[in-house]
This record gives C-alpha cells, sequence and structure tokens, in this order.
C-alpha cells in the first residue's frame, strides 16, 4: 500500500516538473506561440517545447532559484488551466463534425447489413418450411398403394405433383442439325418445394422429354426423401456387389492378375479355348465308349 502510495507521488512530481519545463519553453518561443494553428500543434508543441534544460539536481539550486522556480509554478498552473479549458472547447469544434459523419456512415452501412441479413433469414426460413411441409405430406403416403419392392426396404412411394413443378421450354443445344437450335424442344422443370431443376432434351421430340424428365424429376425426389433406400441407391449398391463378386470369382479362378483390359480380354480368349477342348475331349472320351465292343 505505502508503495503504491509512493510511487504515485513521485509521478505525479515528475509530471508537475515536466509540464513546468515545458511552459518555460514555450513562454521563450514567441514566434511559434503566437502563430495561427490546430489545437492538435498548439496543445502538442505547448507539452513537447516546456521540456527545457534545466539542473535536476537539488545540490546545484539555490535558495533564490527555488523561490523563483515556485512563484513561477503557481503562475505556470494558473496559465496551464485556462490554456487546458480553451483546448478542450478547440477540439470539440474541430472533432464535432467529423465525428457526426462518421458515425452517420457507420449506422447507414450497419443498417443496410442488418436488412440483408434479415432478409436472407427470412427466405431460408420460408424455404426451410416449404421443404417440411413437403417431406411431411411425402411421410403420409405411406399406404396400401407401396409396392413389394417399397415394403421389403422400408421406402416412401414418391408421387410428382403437377402443382408443385415449374416447366419451361428453351432452345435445344449440341448435335442434331438445325431443328435442336431452332425449336424449344428442351424441357426445363423446377420442384418449387424442394428447389430441384432437370433438364432434358433425350429426344427430338417435345411430348417424349416431358415424360422422361418427369421420370427424372421423381428419381431426383427418391433420392432426396429416401435417402439410401432410395431406387437408384439399391441399384448402384447392387451393381458394386455384383461387379466384387465377379472380381473376386476371377481371381480365385485365374490367380490375381493386375493387367489391363487387353490381358483381360486374352485370359478369358484362353479359358474360352480351355472349355471347348474340354468339351472336344468329353465327347470323344463318350464316342469311343459307345465304340468299343
Amino acid at each position: 500500500m505505502h508503495r503504491t502510495r509512493g510511487a504515485k507521488l513521485i509521478a505525479t512530481s515528475l509530471y508537475r516538473h515536466f509540464h513546468r519545463d515545458c511552459a518555460r519553453a514555450l513562454s521563450c518561443w514567441g514566434p511559434l506561440s503566437h502563430s495561427p494553428r490546430s489545437p492538435f500543434l498548439s496543445f502538442s508543441s505547448r507539452h513537447l517545447a516546456r521540456a527545457t534544460f534545466r539542473p535536476s539536481f537539488p545540490l546545484l539550486r539555490s535558495a533564490s532559484g527555488e523561490r523563483e522556480e515556485r512563484e513561477e509554478n503557481l503562475k505556470v498552473d494558473e496559465v496551464d488551466e485556462e490554456e487546458d479549458d480553451a483546448y478542450l472547447d478547440d477540439n470539440e469544434d474541430w472533432y464535432g463534425d467529423d465525428v457526426q459523419e462518421e458515425s452517420d456512415d457507420s449506422e447507414s452501412v450497419t443498417k443496410k447489413q442488418e436488412r440483408e441479413k434479415a432478409r436472407e433469414a427470412l427466405l431460408e426460413s420460408f424455404r426451410e418450411r416449404e421443404r417440411e411441409q413437403y417431406l411431411s405430406e411425402v411421410e403420409m403416403a405411406r399406404d396400401t398403394k407401396s409396392t413389394k419392392f417399397d415394403r421389403k426396404y422400408g421406402r416412401v412411394p414418391v408421387v410428382v405433383n403437377e402443382r408443385e413443378l415449374d416447366e419451361k421450354f428453351v432452345r435445344g443445344w449440341g448435335k442434331g442439325g438445325q431443328k435442336v437450335n431452332k425449336t424449344s424442344n428442351c424441357v426445363v422443370l423446377t420442384h418449387t418445394p424442394t428447389g430441384i431443376v432437370v433438364k432434358c432434351q433425350a429426344t427430338r421430340i417435345l411430348p417424349q422429354n416431358r415424360k422422361i424428365a418427369r421420370k427424372i424429376m421423381q428419381a431426383r425426389l427418391d433420392e432426396v426423401v429416401n435417402g439410401e433406400s432410395s431406387k437408384g441407391a439399391i441399384k448402384s449398391m447392387k451393381k458394386r456387389r455384383q461387379k466384387s463378386r465377379r472380381e473376386r470369382r476371377r481371381k480365385e479362378e485365374g490367380g490375381d492378375m493386375d493387367g489391363s483390359d487387353d490381358d483381360r480380354r486374352r485370359q478369358s480368349k484362353k479359358d474360352k479355348r480351355k472349355r471347348q477342348i474340354e468339351e472336344e475331349e468329353a465327347l470323344l472320351k463318350a464316342f469311343d465308349q459307345k465304340m468299343s465292343p
């Protein structure tokens, strides 16, 4: 506690000495003290110019010098109080307009950002509400119309509702001659609740493209609703299993063969020729047994 108080007293006394010395230097600096300048320059020059050279050791001071110094300190303190008040007034006038403009700009920017965030959040809530409503309606579609395939894998039958589709016809692109680029036979379907977009240009006939586009949309909705139990996911899983079985069987029969497609074709031809030779030998053996007495 005593140490803290002593440190505060020492810091206060040092600051007062620094303040007094700066005042002395400013009084000697006539042209700068009377010239017009901004409050920042006045304040900085007043406090920095007061750092004059004087003996800081008490042994070098005389009694008369200390008395004069004490009187000057009293005068300097009075002048400093008046100058500080004037500096604060000038500083307020100096900063008032700039601070007001900056605050107005920052408030307008923050309000605009808040409006954009609120708009995005509102649109996202509307989209999420439509998705949830659509999924709830699909979940309620579990009825007796579900097929054996759906009951086996626990699927929800998906029906494409025409009222939820936004259909457009645009110009085709790609190969096919001028007819493709002149007629609007490409179908663009948009499912409003989920936002799924399907484009179909499988044929040059518009009615067929419409049917194919609806089938693709039904498959996409099936993936969204049923996930891993959808028809597309189950078919891809079966294909992967069949491929793994074929690879395992091939490795068991012909050994591990890390080659290209040409090597596999060559090996398959060899196996086929081997089977043909075995069949011919079996037929010849049966014929010999039949002809032997």
